[in-house]
């Protein structure tokens, strides 16, 4: 497969669904995408430039973008917007566990407006920088996972506009450990404290985006709680052969998005590479997506 254009799955969402039943909305407005998210692990390298070219991003038919691995902020040409000034000096950033955010916005060369960036760092947790760029400012931004997991996770608030209301959501960046037998366990452990982050935020489900480190099939096999699973069908990783790289659903809110009628999924593959692939993952026919 060409990394030079991008390239499309097939109209058909591949998808697990989870023993959880709802009732089913019995309307659906029209014209409308969810879940319009882009995932990369940029594998620790500067490589902003790749990701600004990449025509599944420079065409700003996305509300999300998660990033894993992503290095530190191009400080140089962004602007900050909030938080600590970043220093080169890491003893100067370390933190005890806890997680420092900064956010910057910046404007890509052609592109037709600001992007708003949150980018944050644990001192001592692995893989430790997480990012999520959105197109309007997030007014609510935490770590989802608190000290329950290797890896931490990065969260803001969503509004998905279902048939039967508003829901809002609980959007998370993750990059869970680089273990295919303990990856599944870590989220896992992870559910009940993200059902309990979505009590406190007043939220009605959540969903993670980013590297997961084990095929879905083992994910959702292994993981010991029943969740939702939308994935590409083919590998996002130079050394897998299944994809690692995808969404993962509370399995009320699954339910609820896939039991609209003619709900379809669509995973394209980006420009942008390190070891993993740049995915984007629209719904055409389901609720818009609002950053809240």
């Amino acid at each position: 497969m060409s990394r030079s254009t991008p390239a499309t799955a097939g109209p058909t969402d591949t998808t697990h669904r989870p023993r959880t039943s709802v009732r089913a909305p019995t309307r659906l407005p029209k014209g409308n995408t969810a879940v319009r998210v882009i995932t990369w692990n940029a594998n620790r390298t500067h490589r902003w430039d790749l990701l600004w070219a990449d025509p599944l991003v420079a065409g700003l038919a996305w509300d999300v973008i998660c990033l894993q691995e992503v290095g530190n902020p191009d400080v140089a040409h962004w602007t900050h917007a909030q938080g600590p000034v970043w220093s080169q000096d890491r003893a100067a950033r370390d933190t005890d566990e806890s997680f420092v955010q900064r956010r910057y916005t910046y404007q890509p060369a052609h592109y037709p407006a600001a992007l708003h960036i949150t980018h944050t760092e644990w001192g001592n947790r692995q893989k430790n920088h997480l990012t999520i760029i959105t197109q309007t400012r997030p007014s609510w931004a935490t770590e989802l996972g608190g000290a329950m997991s290797d890896r931490p996770v990065l969260g803001i608030k969503v509004r998905l506009a279902l048939p039967t209301g508003p829901a809002d959501v609980l959007l998370g960046c993750v990059h869970l450990v680089a273990n295919r037998t303990k990856s599944p366990r870590e989220l896992g452990v992870l559910v009940p404290y993200l059902d309990r982050m979505c009590r406190e935020a007043n939220a009605q489900g959540w969903l993670l985006v980013g590297d997961f480190n084990c095929s879905p099939t083992e994910m959702v096999q292994s993981a010991g709680s029943t969740v939702g699973v939308w994935y590409p069908p083919f590998p996002t990783q130079d050394s897998v052969g299944e994809p690692i790289d995808y969404v993962v659903v509370e399995p009320h809110l699954y339910q609820a998005v896939m039991a609209m009628p003619g709900i379809s999924g669509n995973w394209e593959q980006g420009t942008a590479a390190s070891d993993h692939r740049l995915v984007r993952y629209t719904q055409p026919n389901g609720p818009a997506l609002q950053v809240l």
